[in-house]
């Protein structure tokens, strides 16, 4: 990288950096394209927005590329994480507030905007030996995904993301994570034999959540490996996880209330499974 791209806190008396004043530039112009789901995956690329969720991504070993930034609106916080970009290899590349407003997703960008490698992910191997997962069953709406996401984060679950999914890249759901995506465990895209077939091999019991289940949620045993499934609002869970399934559970409600969204669900069950383990530990 020439010191002419570098920002003016990366080194001491650096040049000022070449701005880049037109949203045309080619480079401006490819990272742009990253906002469209198909361009996403194929390049196996994302833009993440702000100093905060960019370092998150660092912090989780997430490959940076390139990361546009607008001098004159940095603050101390985006000077260090431009140098840390820098220093694992990413390219710095200066702009207007205009140009960068035209990478961003959000009305009132933040003066960074990364390029980052997708997060990665780990297959099979999702199913650790005594592990929790939670699988989404062709969840398709950004924000129940993206709460989804940051609720198995905070309860250390893994999450797998069954084909038909929304795209876990997609902005909205990254913004509804908090930026906890890249803390989680994924697998996503699979189909539920090969899910199924990964969670028999690894000792783990499957519990779908459904609302003809015949036992509360919360009379199961989830202190050993369990995997918790958890259907779309629209249409459920696949018929084929009432086949694979150990068990079936709902969650009793009061009065007229039919069913909670999907990332609430799974917050419920999730937490009961973390309750047991936890008492156990202490009894």
């Amino acid at each position: 990288m020439t010191g002419a791209n570098r920002p003016p806190a990366s080194r001491h008396n650096a040049p000022a950096p070449v701005i880049i004043t037109s949203p045309q530039n080619p480079k401006v112009k490819q990272a742009r394209e990253l906002r469209n789901t198909n361009r996403r995956r194929r390049e196996k690329r994302m833009l993440v927005e702000g100093a905060k969720h960019i370092m998150q991504a660092l912090t989780a070993e997430v490959c940076p590329r390139q990361c546009f930034y607008v001098p004159e609106r940095l603050h101390e916080y985006d000077h260090k994480v431009l140098i840390e970009m820098e220093s694992r290899g990413a390219e710095l590349i200066a702009t207007t507030a205009r140009v960068l407003e035209t990478l961003a997703d959000t009305e009132s960008p933040q003066p960074l905007i990364a390029v980052m490698e997708h997060p990665a992910e780990q297959g099979p191997a999702t199913f650790r030996e005594g592990g929790l997962v939670l699988i989404a069953d062709q969840l398709k709406d950004p924000g129940n995904a993206g709460v989804l996401l940051r609720t198995a984060a905070a309860a250390g679950a893994a999450v797998v993301m069954t084909g038909g999914a929304v795209d876990i890249t997609n902005p909205k759901v990254f913004r509804a994570s908090a930026g906890l995506l890249f803390s989680v465990s994924l697998w996503t895209g699979a189909e539920v034999p090969e899910v199924t077939e990964a969670a028999r091999r690894a000792g783990y019991r499957l519990l779908l959540c459904d609302s003809r289940g015949a036992k509360p949620y919360y009379v199961v045993d989830m202190k050993p490996a369990t995997a918790i499934i958890i259907g779309s609002e629209a249409h459920g869970p696949s018929h084929l996880w009432s086949e694979a399934a150990d068990e079936v559970v709902h969650i009793p409600m009061a009065g007229e209330a039919e069913s909670l969204n999907a990332s609430v669900a799974a917050a419920v069950v999730l937490y009961e499974a973390l309750r047991q383990r936890r008492q156990a530990t202490t009894c």
